[in-house]
């Protein structure tokens, strides 16, 4: 502390860190943090001064946008966001809207969507933190997953053909 020198904790590389707080006795750091875009921020503590092993304290789908630390209690508050998603369909002629698929958090749809010349609907969706493509029957109902790596796949575009 008495030299305010900066220093790479650990060998973990974080896309965003915030909500940064000592523990009350300053052998770690508190923070929210996400490696990776497709990851929710979770709850961190790097040991000081090692910082070598980043131990992840919460492990869940949802993200957190804020927090505080109350060294003499000991207590960590944060807020968690819920991301919900669906897909739905407009008909203009009869101004019908209807849900497709249920409610849930694997972020179905938001890289976009196409559709088939046959009517499938090629998406993406988010699970463990992975995004993989997937496609959908015409009403939604039935899903095959097209992708199953730890790439981001997002944004896809259906080939003129309608063949890939």
């Amino acid at each position: 502390f008495e030299d305010k020198r900066a220093v790479k904790s650990g060998d973990k590389d974080w896309l965003n860190a915030n909500s940064f707080y000592w523990t009350k006795d300053k052998s770690a750091l508190l923070m929210l943090a996400k490696s990776n875009e497709q990851e929710p921020a979770q709850i961190w503590q790097l040991s000081y001064p090692e910082g070598i092993s980043p131990k992840r304290l919460t492990n869940d789908s949802s993200g957190y946008q804020i927090m505080s630390y109350a060294p003499d209690a000991n207590i960590i508050t944060a807020a968690k966001q819920n991301t919900i998603s669906s897909l739905w369909s407009f008909t203009p002629s009869n101004k019908e809207l209807a849900q497709m698929t249920s409610d849930n958090k694997n972020l179905l749809g938001a890289t976009g969507f196409e559709f088939m010349p046959d009517g499938r609907i090629l998406t993406s969706k988010v699970e463990t933190a992975k995004s993989n493509l997937v496609l959908l029957s015409a009403d939604g109902k039935e899903e095959k997953l097209l992708t199953n790596d730890d790439n981001f796949n997002g944004q896809a575009v259906v080939s003129p053909d309608g063949k890939y």
